[in-house]
């Protein structure tokens, strides 16, 4: 199998479509984040090299703590705003092929004169329309995002949540189907010794690339979001937010626990 372009070595390629699933609450928006944002800067994502270009992040489910996560990010890893290039969008953007928001983001990149090197969509509930259960809503959804990816030459980067039982992502099995990678956000740390078994880790995680199309999967990165000093509010108090670390296993290591 030929090795694709790479926008994050090993990792992303380029003008991919890319799930990154888990349930709520384990973090999924603070790893999107450090990607878009490594991306931008073109630093390396988790020992992982890219090829740095024009971010944009579609905040979808509103501004809250989004300002700190960036600032959490840039304070630890020694960057100013200005060297990095991305763009915040805080609102829903309906993604379908004749989407007239799809089109006025299209507008804009031609305003900037810039077109980015990820799009990353956050999250697919809130940039849908119609039924995630269903095969022709999911199909136009696809057509969307294939439509961001062909006319920008972009990744596209979507944050979606897992089913009920947390043991697949949630909707429709087209957005698999069409996907090129999906990457499983799980919480805690997978164990060594019992196969597969998961201890729970506080503010811990688990990366599994359940799917690569055009490569062989990268292996199982064991996760950690690190509290940060983002400020002081007007009572005295320490303003937090948290950052990703990420440590990979070993091929062999994840052969064994896959």
């Amino acid at each position: 199998m030929p090795e694709p372009e790479w926008l994050i070595d090993g990792i992303i390629p380029k003008q991919a479509f890319v799930v990154l699933y888990g349930p709520s609450g384990v973090g999924k928006s603070f790893v999107a984040i450090d990607l878009a944002m490594c991306v931008s800067s073109g630093l390396a994502w988790q020992s992982h090299e890219v090829d740095a270009g024009f971010a944009v992040y579609i905040s979808a489910e509103g501004t809250s703590g989004i300002g700190q996560r960036a600032k959490a990010w840039l304070l630890s890893n020694r960057k100013h705003a200005d060297e990095t290039n991305i763009a915040w969008a805080v609102e829903s953007v309906p993604i379908y092929q004749d989407s007239e928001d799809l089109q006025a983001l299209f507008d804009r990149f031609d305003e900037l004169q810039d077109q980015p090197a990820i799009v990353v969509v956050d999250t697919l509930a809130r940039c849908y329309a119609g039924d995630e259960n269903d095969t022709p809503d999911m199909a136009a959804f696809v057509r969307g995002i294939d439509r961001l990816r062909i006319e920008c030459g972009s990744t596209v980067l979507v944050v979606h949540h897992t089913n009920s039982s947390e043991s697949r992502e949630r909707g429709n099995g087209a957005l698999r189907g069409a996907a090129d990678t999906m990457i499983r956000m799980m919480p805690g740390i997978l164990g060594t010794g019992v196969r597969s078994s998961l201890r729970p880790v506080q503010n811990s995680f688990t990366l599994i690339n359940d799917k690569a199309k055009e490569s062989v999967p990268f292996n199982i990165g064991l996760g950690t979001i690190i509290s940060t000093k983002v400020g002081v509010d007007k009572r005295g108090r320490d303003k937090t937010s948290g950052v990703v670390r990420v440590e990979w296993l070993s091929a062999d290591e994840s052969d064994e626990l896959a």
